[in-house]
């Protein structure tokens, strides 16, 4: 369907008929310096992703079962800007601020939610060079969910909201080849998990699910090498009175050239 099209959303909901939950994933928006952008280009955004997703909840609303929910997306460029950014910016701010609206109009008992993920695999390629470039200057702490919902009809209408967040400090430093990143996306978990699990002596045969989960309840190092990773450790931490350095280690080819230091 056309989401800048009602009719063709209504189109599409007549011949599945109703349902219980509709989630959003969709929308274009335009990256590029601010001062090189046209109305055109900044409007690309607001015409497709903002107004898209709001012609759905408009256009969808009466095929949704009662108690219902709608599902948007919004971005974390919204709370944390990057560079060439700004139309993305304006638009997740306004997803949020119509979800905040109409979470207490929708009748029903209907409900509706927008959320905050990484990037979408099917938008790395129009649009992981933006972030890829801007990541060193985005501020940290990535909201990661929002959701809002509205009291059962017939009661005092009441918008009651929770917030989600992960702890997501993401920085990264470069020298020469070599890249130190704090982003565990990018993580080869499969390299770290056979280095502590064969050859470090303080965890033999640690599972990988223990890892993975024990990288992310801490902020992690990963040091890289072109797209390969060669070194990793992890700072088990408050992030304000307490640090442990832990699961510190450099692939033996690598050892001796001072990267671990």
């Amino acid at each position: 369907m056309n989401l800048r099209d009602i009719a063709s959303i209504k189109s599409l909901f007549d011949a599945i008929g109703r349902v219980d939950s509709i989630v959003a994933s969709a929308g274009h928006v335009h990256f590029g310096p601010l001062v090189e952008m046209t109305p055109e280009q900044f409007c690309l955004s607001l015409d497709d992703k903002l107004m898209g997703q709001v012609n759905l909840v408009l256009g969808a609303r009466d095929y949704l079962n009662d108690g219902g929910s709608f599902t948007l997306t919004s971005g974390i460029i919204g709370d944390a800007p990057i560079l060439q950014g700004a139309s993305a910016a304006s638009v997740n701010g306004a997803i949020e601020g119509s979800v905040r609206g109409a979470a207490i109009e929708l009748p029903r008992g209907l409900r509706i939610n927008v959320i905050s993920p990484t990037m979408l695999e099917e938008a790395r390629e129009a649009s992981g060079r933006s972030f890829a470039v801007s990541k060193r200057r985005a501020a940290s702490g990535a909201r990661v969910a929002l959701a809002y919902s509205r009291s059962v009809e017939g009661a005092e209408t009441e918008r009651m909201y929770e917030r989600v967040y992960i702890r997501c400090i993401e920085m990264q430093w470069t020298r020469d080849a070599y890249l130190l990143t704090t982003d565990i996306e990018r993580f080869q978990f499969d390299v770290v998990h056979q280095y502590l699990s064969e050859v470090a002596y303080w965890s033999p045969g640690i599972s990988r699910e223990k890892i993975e989960r024990a990288a992310r309840h801490s902020i992690a190092f990963g040091l890289f090498l072109d797209d390969t990773q060669i070194g990793y450790a992890r700072m088990i931490t408050d992030t304000a009175t307490f640090a442990y350095l832990a699961d510190v280690f450099m692939l033996p080819e690598h050892q001796g050239k001072g990267l671990s230091k």
